[in-house]
């Protein structure tokens, strides 16, 4: 389950630089 939560974080980080 760990690196689920991982890539769910990565995810949100590249969201976020999107937007920026």
């Amino acid at each position: 389950m760990f690196w689920i939560m991982q890539e769910f974080k990565i995810e949100e980080v590249l969201k976020s630089n999107v937007n920026s």
